[in-house]
């Protein structure tokens, strides 16, 4: 069976059972036991207060370390030490990631995931602490760890990776929904429709699941029998290589089936079980013919009573429309550690929030807030990481539907394929092992196919359609803190970033300010939700420019971490005005300037600025407005000189930092190619990215670079080698630090 930690089922499924609480729920509290002293193997448990991040399925093995924040949605463990009956065994030197997997032979899976989009690395270590085998993995959706601890497997987008300590090397196979590993070392994979039985990285067997049941959730394979156990929604049966079925067994009117796992000579069988007063998870132990061997149990979820969110609009709503929150009470709201595309930096890549993280306790129920279908059930790196995904509708074509994140795996009420409705209870929010911040990262998503994938795109903010907001607190101006400056307000020169005197503005000018907002919490500052700027002409306070949109920081968000070149256009992260987003600090420097007044988030609009050149010299005032989700407003302003341009002084070309970067963009007449020339002071390394422009990474280059003119052309494909469609793209060169954008249109 797959030994996933804290995930699988214990291997003494009576003490599960008389537990009455999902096995999940010990991992966080850290036992006492009189410590050693010396700090050597073999020492014990350390005071209280130690964390424990992850437990063997039996609780025989346990990890404990200190969580350090990768992300508002990652963390990193240090200090690791693995415990067997709460003697210390062996250290881990190194930082691990938050894909924690600890067998019952004391063997460790992890997987790290950096925020800043590199890939992933994938590493198995044994029961003394040494590295046997890793390598790098691209995005996850499912692991497993073997029962003796020697196999790991990894599902990631567009392959299976088997981490195999036994054979001693590391085998690719097809990619996969699901997977699972056999008592013998087979790897199980789930493939849609079909399962698939891989042994030493050869295809053994295939068989498709029975046709009239729509939905393979789970399968075992049972080495001593030769056969298969498959589990769809409403009916388990065994089936043998031939695809003939041995016994079939059936789920009660109000239940369906979730996951069956191996234990010993007996199967472990869990459903939902929702009935209107009580629902919860029932077990069910059979034998190898499916025969019951006792009574089922039945485990209830404590609920609040509930006021179904049924009738007066409140199944699945649109943009217009409005969604009750997630959390019991519907109609109250809750604070926001993080708000959607606020700033982020954990040490890697800045990126944008794709959601918004509520403020919860650990093990709250959570809710669905409208009608739909599940489209996912996935972790992005192990069990902290589980999430659900409730679409519109069932079927192949993109459809947009509201993720859940951060839920405790074992709770999780409701597998691919099924209806859910609005105010069902989906699941339990995992215990956050950073700095108390447990939370439910919430957010519309888009994407197409009958199960989704990580890669998934952010639609909107969801503060937009939740109600009630209870957002007390305007937008909070603060000085930008720059040397010599005092003031709400910082002007540079658009690319050069070089500081302008507010008593001598000319050309083309950034405008930036320091702002953010408290979404019913005084701890944690959030980004705000829309921002405008205008500029009144003095002393008669009339309108000469604006008002201009800056920014409404509802854009769709490409993938997770979007496109670190999206934040630049909204923020200001080096120099004296460096943004700051993490658990200790948050300090969010806006360019308000950065926009050309529409709602889109495009690339180009670092090319916009305040355009000095076009106002006649003279005072003036420049406005900034800020409003938050809930309509708190508050406004600052700062009177300023427009002066001509300095005699000697040069408009600057599209680059930003150091001198400009000369760029050009053409097409190559008589051919299907654009050429992107560029030209260079010396032989450093060139940066070449392509963007569509809603930000989306199409091609990403690097190459080499020669004193004078460069060039590079395009012929319309993209990284994987297709050709994109015919529109507008970006072009994004950095050389030596300074880099330029340009735009180019694509025609098939």
């Amino acid at each position: 069976m797959s030994s996933k930690l804290g995930m699988g089922v214990r291997s003494d499924f009576r003490m599960v059972l008389l537990l009455g609480s999902w096995i999940f729920a010990s991992y966080s509290q850290a036992r006492a036991v009189t410590p050693s002293g010396s700090g050597a193997l073999g020492g014990k448990f350390p005071e209280p207060g130690a964390r424990q991040l992850a437990h063997s399925p039996s609780g025989r093995w346990v990890l404990c370390g200190q969580a350090e924040p990768l992300g508002s949605d990652d963390f990193q463990v240090v200090g690791s030490e693995v415990y067997e009956n709460g003697v210390l065994r062996y250290r881990v030197p190194e930082a691990l990631g938050s894909g924690l997997y600890l067998s019952d032979n004391g063997w460790l899976a992890v997987v790290s995931y950096p925020l800043s989009g590199t890939r992933a690395t994938a590493c198995l270590y044994d029961s003394l602490g040494r590295k046997r085998l890793s390598t790098t993995v691209e995005p996850i959706r499912w692991a497993a760890l073997s029962e003796d601890g020697r196999i790991f497997a990894v599902a990631e987008l567009s392959r299976t990776q088997v981490l195999d300590a036994r054979r001693m090397e590391c085998q690719v196979l097809p990619a996969a929904d699901r997977l699972r590993i056999a008592a013998d070392g087979a790897i199980l994979l789930l493939r849609g429709e079909t399962v698939e039985l891989w042994r030493g990285g050869k295809l053994r067997s295939r068989l498709d699941a029975d046709g009239s049941e729509q939905c393979l959730r789970d399968a075992v394979w049972i080495p001593a029998l030769n056969h298969f156990v498959l589990l769809q929604p409403r009916v388990v049966s065994a089936v043998d290589e031939r695809g003939r079925v041995l016994w079939r067994r059936g789920c009660g009117q109000n239940e369906r089936f979730l996951r069956i796992e191996v234990q010993d000579d007996r199967l472990v069988l869990s459903a939902w079980e929702s009935p209107p007063e009580a629902p919860g998870r029932k077990f069910f132990l059979l034998n190898q013919r499916g025969e019951l061997v006792e009574p089922p149990r039945f485990e209830r979820v404590d609920l609040p009573v509930l006021a179904k969110m049924r009738g007066g609009g409140l199944s699945f709503v649109d943009r217009q429309g409005t969604i009750p929150w997630p959390l019991w009470p519907f109609d109250q709201a809750r604070p926001i550690g993080n708000s959607y595309e606020e700033y982020q930096n954990y040490g890697g890549e800045p990126y944008l929030h794709p959601g918004v993280d509520i403020l919860a306790q650990p093990h709250e129920p959570v809710f669905a807030v409208a009608d739909g279908v599940v489209r996912a059930v996935l972790t992005i790196s192990g069990q902290y990481h589980w999430r659900i995904a409730v679409g519109e509708s069932a079927g192949e074509d993109t459809t947009e539907g509201w993720l859940y994140a951060h839920l405790v795996k074992e709770s999780i009420a409701f597998d691919v394929g099924d209806t859910v409705r609005a105010g069902d209870y989906l699941g339990e929010i995992v215990p956050w092992p950073v700095a108390g911040f447990h939370h439910l990262h919430f957010v519309k998503v888009r994407q197409g196919g009958n199960i989704w994938t990580p890669d998934w795109e952010a639609r909107f903010n969801p503060l937009e359609v939740i109600r009630p907001l209870a957002d007390s607190t305007a937008p909070r101006f603060e000085p930008v803190g720059a040397a010599g400056r005092p003031g709400y307000f910082f002007y540079r020169e658009n690319y050069s970033g070089d500081p302008l005197s507010p008593d001598s503005l000319f050309g083309d000018v950034d405008v930036i300010v320091r702002v953010s907002d408290y979404v019913g919490s005084d701890l944690w500052a959030c980004s705000i939700y829309e921002l405008r700027y205008w500029i009144e002409s003095l002393p008669g306070g009339w309108p000469v420019w604006g008002p201009v949109l800056s920014a409404r920081l509802s854009h769709p968000l490409p993938g997770y971490t979007g496109t670190p070149d999206m934040v630049r256009v909204l923020y200001s992260i080096s120099g004296e005005l460096a943004s700051r987003g993490d658990y200790g600090q948050r300090t969010f420097y806006h360019i308000v300037s950065n926009s050309d007044g529409d709602s889109l988030l495009e690339l180009s609009d670092a090319d916009c600025a305040l355009p000095c050149d076009q106002l006649p010299p003279g005072t003036y005032r420049i406005c900034v407005e800020a409003l938050d989700a809930s309509g708190g407003r508050s406004v600052v302003a700062d009177t300023v000189r427009i002066a001509s341009r300095p005699t000697g002084v040069q408009a600057r070309t599209t680059s930003a930092g150091g001198s400009p970067v000369e760029l050009s963009v053409s097409r190559i007449p008589g051919a299907q190619l654009v050429r992107v020339a560029w030209r260079s002071d010396g032989a450093s390394p060139v940066h070449l990215r392509l963007f569509d422009l809603r930000g989306r990474v199409v091609l990403d280059k690097l190459l080499p670079g020669f004193p004078g003119w460069n060039q590079f052309d395009w012929d319309g494909r993209d990284a994987a080698g297709y050709r994109v469609a015919s529109g507008v793209y970006l072009c994004a060169v950095e050389v030596a630090g300074r880099r330029a954008v340009g735009r180019m249109l694509w025609m098939r």
